[in-house]
């Protein structure tokens, strides 16, 4: 029997470090009667990228992104439309896809479900030409986004002094929605907008709780920035799910395709998966159904 090929790809600088013995854990956990592997750690930013591209022109089976969900788009926007499955060990910060798709954040567990799950297909995101696998956004995560990226500190409490941070310094926005066929609609007082694939930000916290990533659809959430009274019932019921079900909060709709537009084009933070990206006024969104191979439990 012919084995199958893996290729691990590591990003030395996620999480916190649980991935430093990963070779003695794969020699003791993968069944090496059945797969090959290779680990190549990435080197810069967009490393993670040639790798998976590598892997692709090797024939591939299976390319494991290691790390958070930054690594995870960087190596699954090569993968998109390609015979190459995605596997996933979360050792990043928050791991927002992998709690999404119930991946263990346990090396052992998360080895043996690339040993045994089958690949499935699902949807990806377009967010103006960029892949996007779990969630983006604009505005004020996005501006928390960039604070985590330059924090020398990995982990909850260092997101959390970055969300601290970030809320007291950021403005909120008016956006204006575009969709086909449907009159433009304007929202104010904004804080964020996120565009879910994906249930959740990470560390559990989850928006959108109903986004599915099969269902062809970007649920769009914005949130209204709550006085200083409001924000410790809102923290709680963001933290316990629910806080979509606050329509004095939330403005929530699914869509396959829209525009997100800052009212007075100002340019602002923007985030795909937890990375910063260039900050822009505006973005346009499209659901590519079925495009991505990941194996999932």
């Amino acid at each position: 029997m012919q084995k199958k090929k893996i290729v691990f790809i590591l990003n030395p600088r996620a999480g916190t470090g649980k991935c430093r013995n990963l070779c003695k854990i794969l020699n003791k956990c993968l069944d090496l009667q059945q797969f090959e592997y290779a680990i190549y750690p990435t080197q810069y930013r967009g490393h993670g990228e040639i790798l998976a591209a590598q892997a692709i022109d090797n024939q591939v089976d299976i390319v494991v992104a290691v790390g958070g969900d930054g690594t995870i788009n960087e190596i699954a926007r090569k993968l998109v439309n390609s015979n190459t499955a995605l596997g996933i060990i979360p050792v990043g910060s928050g791991n927002g896809l992998a709690h999404h798709l119930k991946i263990s954040s346990n090396v052992k567990k998360a080895v043996k479900i690339i040993q045994q799950a089958s690949p499935q297909l699902i949807d990806v995101l377009s967010v103006n030409d960029k892949i996007c696998i779990s969630i983006a956004g604009m505005g004020f995560d996005a501006q928390v986004a960039e604070l985590f990226d330059k924090s020398a500190k990995r982990g909850f409490f260092t997101y959390f002094s970055c969300i601290l941070r970030a809320f007291f310094q950021y403005s909120t926005q008016t956006y204006i929605v575009e969709r086909e066929g449907i009159k433009p609609i304007e929202y104010k007082n904004i804080l964020l907008a996120c565009i879910a694939n994906s249930s959740q930000w990470g560390f559990n916290v989850k928006l959108v709780p109903q986004a599915s990533l099969q269902d062809g659809l970007a649920d769009i959430c914005l949130l209204e920035k709550p006085s200083f009274g409001q924000l410790g019932l809102r923290v709680i019921r963001l933290f316990s799910g629910n806080l979509y079900k606050d329509k004095s909060a939330t403005h929530l709709f699914q869509t396959a395709e829209c525009t997100l537009k800052v009212k007075n084009q100002q340019t602002i933070s923007t985030h795909i998966d937890g990375d910063p990206i260039e900050k822009c006024n505006s973005m346009k969104i499209k659901v590519l159904e079925k495009q991505l191979k990941i194996l999932i439990p």
